[in-house]
């Protein structure tokens, strides 16, 4: 995958998700997804639309993980076929149509529907926006919300970035 299908593909994303989020919510988004390139296309529409991609922990079950998702506002969850029955199993108070499994032909429908993607000419996302929610294990207690913001990713990803090169 290439910068350019990494957009377009984000762009996408971004479209559906403005098609379907509440403006009078905050703008999260729950993610319960394997390591895939889906991962990276809601970060990358999360960012496009100064949203937050909530990362939903799958080793929560039942009550623990309705808690987090209703405890962190999400008004959309994008999952998969594999982890989908861990969000039906959870009492949570996201409807099921606005849980989205990366595997269905719904999904691949709204997105079509979405159209070419997201216009990126609106207001850029801020240093201070807030980009990810990232749960702590909860070793001790119910597990915190670590707060990332966009220009903390930009920073650790220009870190990594730079600590690549400089090992070549």
């Amino acid at each position: 995958m290439d910068l350019s299908e990494l957009l377009a593909e984000s762009r996408r994303r971004a479209a559906l998700w403005e098609s379907l989020r509440d403006p009078s919510s905050p703008p999260h988004i729950g993610i319960l997804e394997d390591n895939t390139a889906e991962y990276l296309f809601w970060l990358g529409a999360a960012a496009l639309t100064r949203s937050v991609l909530v990362g939903i922990n799958s080793t929560y079950r039942g009550a623990e993980l309705g808690r987090l998702v209703d405890h962190t506002d999400c008004q959309l969850i994008v999952t998969n076929e594999r982890l989908h029955a861990l969000i039906d199993q959870a009492p949570h108070g996201v409807a099921a149509d606005r849980t989205l499994d990366v595997n269905s032909a719904d999904y691949l429908e709204r997105l079509a529907a979405a159209g070419a993607g997201h216009d990126i000419g609106g207001e850029l996302a801020q240093e201070d926006d807030l980009f990810l929610l990232i749960f702590t294990s909860g070793s001790t207690n119910f597990p915190k919300a670590v707060r990332c913001t966009q220009g903390r990713f930009a920073r650790t990803g220009t870190h990594v970035a730079g600590s690549r090169t400089r090992r070549r």
